[in-house]
């Protein structure tokens, strides 16, 4: 009876510790250093995708002044948790053009962080719908119709040349890097690298391509040779970096040229470079 009390007292203490069912998240922020502070509140509808199970969460967004109340609706694997409403939404300027846009956490896990992202509109003095747009489908997938093809994932910002890159890890080894650039409200993908184990998990396929062909190289190496040394992956990645930012300089293709020369002479016997190209 004392340990079932006990375990009852603990079920208790955990239910109370969990979101209630539509529990706001709120997040105060601005737009711009001279607009109205703007209340942000994440609630769980408590209402679910059926073909994915996503959780449909909403934003609501009202300002202290009173010139805007506005809600928008969005998926998410994770619903925010109340132990840390910052880590549901935050405001960055993600287009540079001088105003921050709605950031919404749609799941973090040990190796990737999603994000949904509404820009916000000085023209309507509002946020546009959350952006659905499929962003990048995967080499390996055929379904562009889910949400989370819209999503940011481990986003970062180059507003020197006005540039967004993400990247996905899947599993040990597996990864997808993507580089986009902005036209007008609309996010345009400019440059993939994947890096795949293949189907004998010895070897590594890593293929970068950038959509204006400038620049294009496929190879396949050993996976225990591309992980061995930190320096040897940092140059895989400084490389592959170069390409996919589209630093069309005599440096950047050096550092390419000198990267691939340099796996030429380490690779051992049984590995190989395929259908190289990069001009």
């Amino acid at each position: 009876m004392k340990r079932m009390l006990i375990c009852l007292w603990m079920l208790l203490l955990l239910l109370c510790a969990l979101p209630a069912l539509g529990e706001a998240m709120e997040l105060p922020a601005r737009v711009c250093e001279d607009a109205p502070l703007l209340s942000i509140a994440i609630v769980d509808t408590g209402e679910v995708e059926p073909a994915t199970e996503d959780k449909i969460l909403r934003a609501d967004i009202t300002a202290e002044d009173g010139s805007l109340a506005q809600s928008l609706t969005y998926h998410a694997i994770e619903a925010p948790s109340s132990d840390d409403p910052f880590i549901a939404a935050w405001l960055e300027d993600l287009n540079f053009d001088g105003y921050a846009d709605l950031c919404l956490r749609t799941v973090m896990g040990a190796r990737n962080d999603r994000t949904a992202f509404a820009l916000w509109n000085p023209e309507t003095g509002r946020f546009d719908e959350v952006y659905t747009e499929p962003l990048y489908l995967p080499e390996d997938q055929d379904d562009a119709g889910e949400a989370e093809y819209s999503w940011l994932s481990n986003y970062g910002l180059h507003p020197e040349s006005g540039m967004l890159d993400c990247y996905m890890a899947d599993g040990a080894a597996d990864y997808d890097w993507t580089v986009y650039r902005w036209e007008g409200r609309r996010l345009c993908l400019i440059s993939v690298a994947t890096l795949r184990t293949l189907s004998d998990g010895d070897f590594l396929r890593e293929r970068v391509w950038r959509l204006d062909g400038s620049c294009r190289w496929e190879q396949t190496c050993p996976l225990a040779w591309y992980y061995a040394e930190a320096a040897i992956f940092d140059e895989r990645q400084e490389a592959i970096q170069a390409a996919l930012m589209g630093q069309d300089t005599s440096w950047a293709l050096t550092l390419i040229r000198f990267s691939l020369f340099r796996l030429c002479l380490a690779l051992p016997r049984n590995s190989r470079l395929r259908d190289l190209k990069c001009r």
